[in-house]
């Protein structure tokens, strides 16, 4: 019998230790130009409105109509890829009613009696994605006025909650310092991050286990209280909507490099277990066992990513974007990253992808579970579901203090998530679990799936 679909989440798998610099080599070392390599760290929306403005322009002669309405679409799709606010408006639906830049204006507009909500840059915490005309408060946006770190130690940061992860990123970079955990935007507010406990595919702890302590001002009386871990309020700063998040205190680590190795299996609903096993032995061995780890499934491809920390050579630092980056597009390229930039999939949100996605009408919701599933045997389950409906799925784990927490990420139709909790239901025997509060609101459709208190679960786990 091959092993069980559901492991424990106090099982043998070892719990993945910080890593360690091995020699002098680790430390990231790579130049300016390798981190700025225009095939991903660029922001891709912007340059694409500046090559629109000049193919208008070099189309003026020949139709100065096509070329002006190509130039205005150019103009605008830059102007919104460097535009904290034209993106929140477009993302909300409405205007905040103020984007204060001090402590003291936070707390003036936060002591009214109907005190606003408090959106952050990416994901709008509080609201999920709801427009902001679909709800009874008004909102505040914490970002580029309210950004900035405010102290720095060997071995923590402090920062203003509307800080882009981006913009932190730059100053960790400058004193080769790396986030413990971080999500794969750089587009994501600190504040936000910390609301719904965003999070990479560390597996010895998520961005939201290595917050150390935040700072928030309660809505209704102005008052700003802190607290850091293990502290009684801590949770409720982190978590509940009568406060808004204005600074985050944490953890850092040195930054070093990683091997990236990225594996994508072909796989549709004749695919058997025998033959993914056979895989994983030939081309993936021990890539659960790696303190970085994200498996995204579709119904055409199961697609491995899994981030090393064996030695690397001083030749391979500085490799170049066809060398590596399109190991993103999951087509089973390898390679060389620092560790603080590793986990970044794009540094802004694109403006183009995102409306196409609002087009299609896809919803992404992301589900997590107190369970360790054993990734390679439930694969197929979701191939099966994803070749008949489309759409994917991601999994990212975390095991911290024996306490294991898998998130199932999943893009796919409104009208087929019954069927996605259907299946985990009835297949992998998942009953309960949350939601991600800043994503798709599933909550209707899990069935007989329970949906438990947010806040609650994270207290818990984290205890």
């Amino acid at each position: 019998m091959g092993p069980s679909i559901r492991a424990l989440a106090h099982s043998s798998h070892p719990i993945m230790a910080q890593p360690q610099l091995i020699a002098p080599e680790q430390t990231h070392g790579q130049s300016r130009c390798a981190r700025c390599d225009p095939c991903f760290n660029a922001p891709i929306s912007c340059s694409l409105g500046v090559a629109l403005v000049l193919g208008g322009a070099a189309l003026f002669l020949v139709n100065p109509f096509l070329a002006a309405a190509v130039a205005v679409a150019g103009l605008a799709l830059a102007y919104c890829s460097v535009s904290q606010a034209c993106r929140r408006r477009l993302r909300l639906g409405g205007w905040p009613v103020s984007e204060p830049g001090s402590l003291q204006e936070i707390q003036e507009l936060l002591r009214a009696q109907d005190a606003p909500l408090a959106v952050g840059e990416a994901w709008s915490y509080h609201i999920g994605l709801k427009s902001v005309k679909d709800q009874k408060e008004k909102v505040i946006a914490l970002g580029n006025n309210w950004a900035g770190v405010v102290a720095m130690t060997e071995t923590s940061v402090r920062v203003k909650s509307g800080m882009l992860w981006g913009e932190l990123m730059r100053e960790l970079w400058e004193v080769n310092k790396a986030p413990m955990d971080r999500p794969a935007f750089d587009q994501m507010s600190l504040g936000a991050s910390v609301r719904v406990a965003a999070h990479g595919f560390h597996v010895g702890g998520w961005f939201i286990d290595y917050v150390l302590a935040v700072q928030a001002v309660e809505r209704g009386t102005g008052r700003v209280a802190e607290a850091k871990r293990g502290e009684a309020d801590f949770w409720t700063l982190c978590f509940n909507e009568a406060w808004v998040i204005t600074e985050v205190e944490l953890e850092t680590q040195q930054n070093r490099l990683v091997r990236v190795e990225g594996k994508s299996q072909s796989a549709n609903a004749s695919t058997t277990q025998e033959e993914v096993d056979r895989y994983v032995q030939a081309e993936a061995t021990e890539w659960r066992e790696a303190p970085f780890v994200n498996m995204s499934i579709g119904g055409t491809a199961i697609n491995r990513k899994w981030y090393t920390l064996d030695p690397v050579g001083v030749d391979d630092k500085d490799q170049n974007c066809l060398s590596y980056r399109l190991s993103l597009a999951w087509i089973g390229v390898s390679g060389i990253d620092s560790l603080g930039d590793a986990q970044t999939i794009m540094r802004t949100l694109w403006l183009v992808s995102t409306t196409v996605s609002r087009w299609l009408g896809t919803a992404n919701f992301e589900f997590f579970v107190q369970e360790r599933l054993n990734w390679d045997q439930v694969a197929l389950t979701f191939v099966k579901f994803h070749a008949t409906y489309g759409g994917r799925t991601d999994f990212r784990e975390r095991v911290r203090n024996g306490k294991a927490v898998t998130a199932l990420d999943a893009v796919i139709y409104p009208k087929d998530i019954a069927s996605w909790f259907e299946m985990v239901y009835n297949q992998l025997n998942l009953t309960q679990g949350i939601l991600h509060p800043g994503k798709y609101d599933a909550s209707s459709s899990a069935g007989k799936v329970r949906i438990l208190d947010f806040a609650s679960f994270w207290t818990q786990i984290s205890s």
